[in-house]
């Protein structure tokens, strides 16, 4: 299913802030993500040096679980925002 991926903050500075995906899971959009942004994986690791996590939401629903991350996506578009530790919902 094709579905439209929103990057937000310095992620979307980066990366851009909007994309058609056909994906199944979230750990889809992820590769597809870093397939045509090949940088993306050490700039995911260097915000996880930082403390800075991700908030994930598909719909109006956030992802709570990294297991979350490889099942089925449910209807809605997905939202992928940097989360530095301590802040809401981080």
């Amino acid at each position: 299913m094709i579905r439209k991926v929103y990057l937000d903050g310095e992620m979307a500075e980066k990366f851009g802030s909007e994309f058609a995906i056909k994906a199944k899971t979230t750990a889809d959009v992820f590769r597809n993500l870093e397939c045509n942004f090949p940088e993306m994986r050490q700039y995911l690791m260097e915000c996880h040096e930082k403390d800075i996590g991700f908030l994930c939401q598909v719909g109006d629903e956030a992802l709570q679980d990294e297991e979350e991350l490889l099942l089925s996506l449910g209807e809605g578009d997905v939202y992928i925002s940097p989360q530095p530790a301590g802040s809401k919902s981080g």
